[in-house]
C-alpha cells in the first residue's frame, strides 16, 4: 500500500452546506490556513472590567454556552474567555472556543486566541499540533516573547520527557535557546526564568544563577499569581531555600481555582529540587494537597421495597459520613451520576462545601428523571434540578437510551471514572473512589457493585460506606468477581431479549472497493482480506467479533488496548502485503476507533451471533472521513483507555469533525510508542 507521508491533519475532511445548500468539502478547521490578526493587548484593568471574566470553571462553561454569539462577534474577548479557561485547566473548552472561532471567522483569528490554543494543546499532550500552530505564529522565528516562550515550552516537554539522553539534549539546548530569545527581545520574566531552569537541567549551574538573577530585573508580571511563583523559582535555583517556600506559599494562596498553573508550577519545582537537591518532595509542603473522587452508591430504596438496602431514614448518617470523607480526602473536584439516594446526597455535600461537581448522565435528562430519579419521590426531582444548575459541568453520554440500560449504566460508571483520571494527570492530583454500597451485587449488572469492580481494576483506591452499618465502612479490596454474566459465544436459537455490554469497536473502510473492476475482487480478497484473515488468527489482541461486506469491516472488543494494538497491526499487515504497489486498488483504508454499549444479541436473518447499536454505526459514519493509513479514535475511546494505563500507544489530538445533522466528534490520532511503527 502506498504510505502517506503529508500530515494526516491536513486530509481530515468534514462535510457541511455552504450558502447555497448545496454541500462541500471543507478541511477541518483548525487545519484551515489562517489569517493572523493582531490583537492589541488589554491593559489588566482593562481585562478586570472586561465582561465575562470569571474564576469559576462552571461559569466559564455557562458563559461560552449562553453567550457564544457574543464572544464570535468579539473575537479579542473571545481569545481572553480561551485564557482563562487555560488557567483553570478547562483545555478542551479552550480548543472549542478557538475552533468554533476559526470556523465563524474563516480563519481570521486574533494572535492570542491561536497561542492560547496552542498551550491547551501542549497541556493535553498534543505537541505536534501545538507546534503546528505557533509555526503559524513564526516558531522559532517569531518576534514576540509569548510565541517564542510558547514554542520553547513544547520542546522542553520533549527533553524531559525523551528517553534518549541525547536526544533529551538536543530538545533542551533548542529550549533554552528559545527560552533566552524571549528574554532578550522581550524582557519575559517568564521566559528567563524557564531559560535558568533549563540550565539547571543542563547541570550548568552557573549560568541558571545568572539567569535567574537577570529574570528577578525584569519587569514585574501583570499576573500576582506567576510573579510570585516565578520568584520562588529564582530564589530556589539560587538555593536561598527559605524565601523559595515562602514565595511559594504565597503563589498558592492568591491562586484560587487555578489548579493547572499550580500544577504546572508544582511540576517545575518538583524537577528543579530533584535536581538540585535531590529530594524530589522537598518542597511539595508548600502547594496546597486535594484530590479528584468519583462516586457511585445505591438509590434510595422505594416505598415497600422487600429487602431494605438504603432506607430513607439512614439519609442524614449517610451524608455525615460523606461530608467526613470529602475533608479527610481533601476533595477538590468531583465527578459522578445524578440519580435519587445516594448520588444526589453525595452532589448535596460536594457543592456545600465548594467542590466542583461534574455529573455525567447516562441518557437524556428527562428520561434519566423518570427511571432515576422521580420514582423515589418528587422532592428528589427538585433537588436535582437545584443540583444541575449548580454543577460545573454536565455531560449526556448517549441521547438516547435501550430498553436494557444496563451497558447505558455501566459505560456511564467507567466515564465517571476515565474523565476524573484524565483531569487529575491534567491538574497533577490523585483519584479516590467512594461508593455507597452495601458489599453485595445489584439488582442488574451496572450497578454500584459493577462500577466499584472496574475502579478497582483500574487501581482507584475506593471506599465504600455501607448505608445503615457504619462498621462495615472500610476501603474495598478485592471486587474483581462481583458479578459474572456471562453470554454465550454461540446460540442455536434467538433468546427472549437482547442483552448490552460496553465495548470497543474497529471499523475499517476500504474506500478504493468502490472503484474496483470486475476481475478485480479476487486479487482484492486474496491481497488486503487474507493477510486481515491470518491477522485474526494469530494476533493476541483479536477481536471478539468480526463483522463485514463489502467496503467497510467492523471488530469488535472488551478493551482499548486490543482494539487499538489490532489496528496498528492491521495497517502494518497491509502495508506489507502490499508493498512495492501503486495499484489504486490497494490503498490504504481509513481506520476509526470507538467505545461505547453495544447490544449483544442473535441476528434473526443471520441466524448468527451479532453486535448492534450506535456504537457501531458512529465509527462507521466517522471512518469515510478520515486520512487513509491513520486510525483515529472518539474522545470516549481515549477517555476509556485512561482506565487502562496504555502505554503502547497515545493520543494526539487532531481536531472536531462535524456532521450534517448538527453532531460532531472530537478525534484524537494514535501514535504508537513501540511496534507497531508509527
Amino acid at each position: 500500500m502506498k504510505k502517506h507521508s503529508e500530515d494526516p491533519r491536513v486530509k481530515l475532511r468534514m462535510r457541511r452546506k455552504s450558502g447555497n445548500g448545496a454541500p462541500e468539502k471543507a478541511r477541518l478547521k483548525h487545519t484551515r490556513k489562517r489569517v493572523l490578526r493582531k490583537a492589541r493587548a488589554p491593559s489588566n484593568a482593562t481585562l478586570k472590567a472586561l465582561p465575562g471574566t470569571v474564576t469559576s470553571a462552571a461559569s466559564l462553561h455557562r458563559l461560552w454556552s449562553e453567550e457564544k454569539s457574543r464572544y464570535l462577534a468579539n473575537f479579542d474577548e473571545a481569545a481572553q474567555l480561551a485564557r482563562q479557561a487555560n488557567r483553570l485547566g478547562e483545555h478542551l473548552l479552550t480548543i472549542d472556543i478557538a475552533e468554533t472561532v476559526s470556523d465563524t471567522a474563516n480563519g481570521r483569528l486574533p494572535v492570542p486566541l491561536l497561542q492560547a490554543e496552542a498551550l491547551a494543546l501542549a497541556r493535553i499532550g498534543s505537541s505536534e499540533r501545538a507546534l503546528q500552530i505557533l509555526t503559524e505564529l513564526g516558531g522559532e522565528r517569531a518576534s514576540d516573547a509569548e510565541t517564542l516562550g510558547l514554542t520553547a515550552r513544547i520542546y522542553k516537554e520533549l527533553g524531559t520527557a525523551a528517553t534518549d539522553s541525547a536526544k533529551a539534549k538536543e530538545w533542551l539546548h533548542q529550549a533554552q535557546h528559545l527560552y533566552q530569545l524571549g528574554l532578550e527581545k522581550g524582557g519575559s520574566a517568564y521566559c528567563g526564568i524557564n531559560a535558568a531552569t533549563i540550565a539547571v537541567l543542563l547541570e550548568d549551574y552557573d549560568q541558571a544563577a545568572r539567569l535567574a538573577r537577570l529574570t528577578l530585573h525584569q519587569k514585574p508580571q501583570n499576573d500576582e499569581y506567576y510573579d510570585l511563583a516565578t520568584r520562588a523559582e529564582a530564589a530556589l535555583i539560587q538555593k536561598n531555600e527559605v524565601e523559595a517556600a515562602s514565595l511559594y506559599k504565597q503563589a498558592c494562596s492568591v491562586a484560587g481555582d487555578r489548579w493547572a498553573d499550580v500544577a504546572s508550577t508544582r511540576k517545575q519545582c518538583r524537577m528543579l529540587a530533584r535536581n538540585l537537591y535531590g529530594i524530589q518532595s522537598k518542597f511539595d509542603e508548600c502547594f496546597p494537597s486535594g484530590a479528584i473522587a468519583i462516586f457511585a452508591g445505591h438509590i434510595i430504596d422505594a416505598p415497600g421495597r422487600r429487602t431494605p438496602r438504603f432506607p430513607a431514614q439512614a439519609e442524614k448518617d449517610v451524608l455525615a459520613r460523606v461530608n467526613q470523607w470529602l475533608v479527610e480526602k481533601k476533595i477538590r473536584a468531583s465527578y459522578s451520576s445524578a440519580a435519587a439516594g445516594s448520588d444526589i446526597i453525595f452532589l448535596t455535600a460536594a457543592q456545600q462545601s465548594g467542590i466542583r461537581t461534574h455529573i455525567i448522565l447516562p441518557f437524556a435528562a428527562t428520561d434519566f428523571i423518570e427511571t432515576s430519579v422521580r420514582p423515589a419521590g418528587e422532592q428528589w426531582v427538585e433537588r436535582f434540578h437545584t443540583l444541575l444548575g449548580k454543577a460545573t459541568s454536565v455531560t449526556i453520554v448517549n441521547d438516547q437510551a435501550a430498553g436494557d440500560r444496563s451497558a447505558a449504566y455501566d459505560f456511564t460508571n467507567r466515564m465517571i471514572a476515565a474523565k476524573a483520571m484524565l483531569r487529575a494527570t491534567d491538574i497533577q492530583l490523585p483519584v479516590f473512589g467512594l461508593a455507597v454500597w452495601n458489599r453485595y451485587t445489584g439488582d442488574g449488572a451496572g450497578g454500584t457493585a459493577d462500577a466499584v469492580a472496574s475502579w478497582c481494576r483500574a487501581n482507584i483506591e475506593t471506599y465504600a460506606i455501607h448505608p445503615t452499618d457504619p462498621a462495615l465502612d472500610g476501603v474495598v479490596c478485592d471486587t474483581t468477581n462481583v458479578t459474572a454474566v456471562p453470554f454465550e459465544r454461540t446460540q442455536t436459537a434467538l433468546p427472549k431479549g437482547y442483552r448490552t455490554t460496553v465495548c470497543a469497536v474497529l471499523h475499517i473502510y476500504f474506500e478504493s472497493y468502490f472503484s474496483m473492476r470486475e476481475q478485480e475482487y479476487p486479487q482484492f480478497l486474496e491481497q488486503v482480506l487474507t493477510p486481515v484473515a491470518q491477522l485474526i488468527a494469530t494476533s493476541q489482541y483479536a477481536p471478539e467479533s468480526s463483522y463485514g461486506l463489502g467496503a467497510d469491516y467492523a471488530f469488535v472488543f472488551r478493551s482499548m488496548r486490543a482494539a487499538g494494538m489490532f489496528a496498528g497491526e492491521v495497517r502494518q499487515q497491509l502495508n506489507e502485503s502490499t508493498e512495492g504497489t501503486s495499484d489504486p486498488l490497494f490503498q490504504p483504508p481509513r481506520m476509526s476507533l470507538h467505545a461505547g454499549p453495544m447490544f449483544l444479541m442473535v441476528n434473526p436473518v443471520l441466524n448468527q451471533y451479532s453486535h448492534e447499536g450506535s456504537t457501531l454505526t458512529r465509527a462507521a459514519r466517522m471512518a469515510r472521513r478520515l486520512t487513509p493509513a491513520i486510525p483515529f479514535c472518539t474522545e470516549p475511546f481515549a477517555a476509556l483507555s485512561a482506565l487502562e494505563a496504555i502505554r503502547d500507544f497515545q493520543f494526539e489530538y487532531a481536531g472536531s469533525q462535524r456532521y450534517p445533522d448538527g453532531t460532531s466528534d472530537r478525534l484524537f490520532m494514535i501514535q504508537y510508542r513501540g511496534y507497531p511503527s508509527a
